[in-house]
């Protein structure tokens, strides 16, 4: 009686550690077969969302940057601030209509699709906590637009 427990106990045990993954160290290392290793840690875009690669061809519905903007930070997780918090010159170049020139993006980040859209006299403001983003001109841009 006691070697068939032992023996059982045995085979159970040998069945679960070929079904369930090892750690191999500390190095966040999962070995998922005999010669097989996996990385215990979430990829870089799931962990900063705004660092995943993308593509994308807008819709003919999308017509403003402001749509583009939305469309694209739609399956991110992120949104785009509410218009009362936006700066006058962000809302000025979020209410223009899409140029043909981005309504295809290839591959790049998140963070450099919203940036394409808005232009360079634009950087990309976000608040990870509330994950929501906004725009804010460029410092050497503010002398243009003083009277504006």
């Amino acid at each position: 009686m006691f070697f068939h427990n032992s023996l059982s106990t045995f085979f159970c045990l040998l069945l679960i550690s070929c079904i369930s993954p090892v750690f191999a160290g500390n190095n966040h290392e999962i070995i998922v077969g005999r010669y097989l290793t996996t990385s215990g840690k979430a990829l870089p875009e799931q962990t900063e969302p705004l660092s995943q690669p993308f593509q994308a061809h807008f819709p003919s519905s999308v017509r403003t940057i402001e749509e583009a903007v939305r469309y694209l930070l739609s399956p991110s997780g992120y949104r785009l601030v509410g218009k009362q918090h936006l700066p006058v010159m962000s809302c000025a170049v979020l209410s223009q209509s899409l140029p043909n020139t981005v309504r295809m993006l290839g591959l790049l980040s998140l963070q450099e699709g919203l940036l394409a859209l808005v232009g360079d006299p634009f950087i990309l403001l976000v608040d990870p906590v509330h994950r929501l983003v906004s725009f804010q001109l460029r410092g050497a841009y503010y002398p243009l637009y003083l009277h504006a």
